[in-house]
């Protein structure tokens, strides 16, 4: 946003009156926004853009999956209004800086990071043509998204299941702010702490057993910019037990890792 802001013209007041007068018209300006507001009901909404009592959203209002999808088109809005620059101008204006910004190869390839991206684009559009590649393109990257997801919670319990203690530490993140609540355990906060407490996990229960397996069922998946929220059924057989599980990732190094855990009975 900061890097569409310098691409922008300048607004449309001054910025070199002196500054006492500068705030008193900040002031002034603000109370007539207030106004105005009141007046016209100018307001934002999740299924469009209404500003001085106009309204600037596309015939078909997108249905947005990521709170960072909805914050941008909330920064297009106010950028929008403030410059004078059209909806559309502003769109060509992030191609631009897009196409220009060095981005890592690591975060720019990752097709999830795009999602807010594409809504934001998605709210801009007013072509149906383009809406509706636009659309085919983010329900793709999002389906793969959720594929990704329940694949690196399989792969959890699977290392869980099999007792490999190296490959449970790959399925968690590297940063510190990892959590873990064992069943009728208390919180584990940071990586060394969640990991060792793994350790006593799997060599306090002998895994791996034969026939022993956990496995997740009616699994649930909400993904939000670079975070994902999952619940499951934990169910053990043979002996049928059930956890209630929430499990979260999120995205590093282009792959979703576990940064909490946690699962308790079912009464």
């Amino acid at each position: 946003v900061d890097d569409v802001r310098s691409r922008l013209p300048p607004p449309a007041y001054s910025v070199a009156m002196p500054l006492r007068r500068r705030n008193a018209l900040y002031i002034v300006v603000a109370l007539a926004i207030a106004a105005a507001s009141c007046y016209c009901r100018s307001y934002v909404t999740l299924d469009g853009i209404r500003l001085h009592g106009r309204n600037v959203k596309p015939d078909r209002a997108p249905a947005f999956s990521s709170l960072a999808g909805r914050a941008i088109s909330l920064r297009l809005a106010s950028l929008s209004a403030r410059h004078r620059v059209s909806f559309r101008e502003l769109t060509g204006v992030i191609g631009q800086s897009a196409a220009s910004s060095s981005v890592p190869a690591s975060t720019g390839n990752d097709p999830v990071l795009r999602i807010p991206l594409l809504e934001s684009k998605l709210a801009c559009s007013a072509n149906e043509t383009s809406r509706v590649e636009l659309e085919e393109e983010l329900e793709r990257i999002r389906a793969d998204a959720e594929f990704g997801v329940l694949r690196a919670q399989m792969a959890f319990y699977d290392a869980f299941t099999s007792g490999d203690f190296d490959k449970l530490t790959d399925a968690w993140s590297r940063a510190e702010r990892v959590r873990c609540v064992h069943p009728g355990g208390q919180m584990c906060s940071g990586r060394e702490e969640v990991m060792a407490s793994w350790k006593r996990v799997l060599q306090g229960s002998g895994l791996p057993q034969s026939g022993f397996s956990i496995r997740p069922t009616d699994q649930k998946v909400d993904i939000c910019g670079k975070t994902a929220f999952c619940t499951c059924i934990e169910v053990a057989l043979p002996s049928g037990s059930r956890l209630q599980a929430i499990n979260i990732f999120e995205r590093e190094d282009d792959q979703w890792r576990m940064t909490f855990h946690q699962a308790g009975p079912i009464f």
